[in-house]
């Protein structure tokens, strides 16, 4: 299990993944967004808390790295579900990254 960042123009969270998934993080990524347009109920990873990207239009979806967690673990690598490790400072982008996460995989959804 390896350690990536993840965030949806928020807060990036800390997860460990699989180290298959932390070593090509983006091609799963895309490969989580573009099932989204395939699923046939594409609410099934729609973010439960909606702090994140707020919207006044009952009909709108939103994801974020939460729902590709749910994606991971119930889809790819069910018997090796990512865990949430932490949610960092919006400020890491600002060269207050912690040393231990400076050579991680990062991914902006």
């Amino acid at each position: 299990m390896k350690h990536v960042l993840l965030s949806a123009d928020s807060e990036p969270s800390v997860y460990l993944v699989p180290d298959i998934v932390a070593f090509n993080l983006r091609d799963y990524c895309m490969e989580f967004l573009s099932c989204l347009y395939r699923h046939e109920d594409d609410r099934a990873y729609e973010i439960i808390d909606n702090t994140h990207c707020p919207s006044d239009n009952d009909n709108s979806v939103s994801y974020d790295e939460t729902g590709f967690i749910y994606w991971l673990n119930h889809e790819k690598f069910p018997n090796e579900p990512a865990i949430w490790v932490e949610t960092l400072d919006w400020d890491v982008f600002e060269n207050k990254l912690p040393r231990v996460y400076q050579d991680c995989p990062y991914f902006n959804f």
